[in-house]
């Protein structure tokens, strides 16, 4: 096969991989983005999920550059070739979870949180001890671990993300858990970057679709940048 068809099959495959997950993400959240149409401005409803999302947004902020540049970095493992291209690839994976990745499941927890599914954690050094989670804020205070918060989505039936989200490779890859072979690297017995790359463009397909819906929410439901300022000048008030 020429290179050109390589890179045309490469190609259509992603873009199958992207419309498949992209509709299958979309599916799993539109209830819960339907709760926040319908609920009112007012509500403590609401007000969770807005606050929730400035909080994600203003984080976010500070990752977009590094997260674009990685989507337009990503290789098809097909068409990878050098041995530090290989490596390189599955600390992309790992990064992209810890940063971006754990940013997404932060504000869909609190998107569900905010459609009235209860999220439970243990406080370490605060009383009562099990505290009912209501911003991203204690999320990060508590140290939350990203499996926790992943089966909660999951039992709250945000299945497809969940699986994207390979905890699994995510440990392998901060553990260094593979198997070096002849310069090659294994994991699960299968060559790693191959595991890794299809891996990394399924998540990405999958985070950058949840920022789609939740950005259209809020710029629907009027939540800008702004209202954090506004929610400053009040407090100092």
């Amino acid at each position: 096969m020429s290179k050109p068809d390589s890179v045309t099959k490469a190609i259509n495959y992603l873009e199958q991989r992207h419309a498949e997950i992209s509709a299958a993400v979309s599916h799993e959240l539109q209830p819960f983005i339907d709760g926040m149409y319908a609920t009112g401005a007012q509500s403590k409803e609401f007000r969770i999920f807005r606050e929730s999302y400035l909080a994600y947004q203003e984080k976010y902020e500070g990752k977009k550059q590094l997260f674009q540049s990685i989507t337009k970095m990503a290789t098809p493992p097909s068409l990878l070739r050098l041995p530090v291209e290989k490596a390189y690839l599955l600390f992309v994976y790992l990064g992209t979870i810890e940063s971006v990745g754990n940013s997404i499941v932060d504000i869909l927890v609190m998107l569900l949180v905010a459609n009235g599914r209860d999220f439970h954690i243990e406080c370490r050094h605060t009383t009562p001890r099990i505290k009912h989670v209501v911003s991203i804020g204690e999320l990060e205070v508590e140290r939350v671990p990203l499996t926790t918060k992943l089966n909660f989505l999951r039992d709250n039936g945000i299945s497809e993300l969940v699986k994207i989200i390979d905890s699994d490779l995510r440990n392998a890859i901060a553990h260094l858990d593979f198997e070096v072979k002849e310069d090659a690297i294994y994991f699960r017995k299968k060559p790693a970057e191959a595991v890794v790359a299809d891996g990394l463009f399924d998540l990405l397909f999958a985070l950058s679709r949840v920022r789609e819906l939740l950005d259209k929410l809020a710029k629907d439901r009027g939540i800008a940048p702004e209202d954090k300022k506004d929610e400053s000048k009040k407090s100092s008030q």
